[in-house]
């Protein structure tokens, strides 16, 4: 967390209201509304479990159908079975 700071001293921020947790979490949960993978993000802020990734980048079903959209394995055409009879 020192060289986000440092960043965020060079920007003017430090100080104000403004933590390199904050910053990186930030980040974080804009990769994952942007539908980067959540693996990587995890790896990235460095949380041992993919649970606590998940609340940080305050994610729900829409932003996690939103990425399965985008993503190769929605151009297979696969369709979701209905569960009723």
């Amino acid at each position: 967390m020192d060289n986000v700071y440092k960043y965020l001293l060079q920007a003017n921020l430090a100080g104000k209201g403004h933590t390199p947790h904050k910053l990186c979490h930030t980040t974080g949960a804009t990769l994952a509304k942007d539908g980067a993978d959540l693996l990587a993000i995890q790896n990235m802020l460095g949380h041992s479990s993919l649970v606590t990734t998940q609340i940080y980048t305050h994610l729900d079903n829409s932003d996690v159908a939103r990425a399965v959209r985008k993503s190769s394995l929605a151009k297979l055409g696969i369709k979701k079975e209905s569960s009723e009879p």
